[in-house]
């Protein structure tokens, strides 16, 4: 039998709101982190992470 082990990384999708004053703000949705973004005049951003 074979091991489990490395090979099997998952990627996850974060949705940032970066705001002027440097807050970070981390949503589950898209939508979410724009409209976040939008209201305090700062940006979007997409990250992707891997998950061991």
């Amino acid at each position: 039998m074979g091991c489990n082990c490395g090979g099997s990384a998952r990627r996850i999708i974060v949705h940032e709101s970066h705001r002027p004053d440097g807050t970070v703000k981390r949503f589950l949705t898209e939508a979410e982190a724009r409209r976040d973004a939008l209201q305090h005049a700062g940006h979007y951003a997409q990250i992707t992470q891997v998950a061991k």
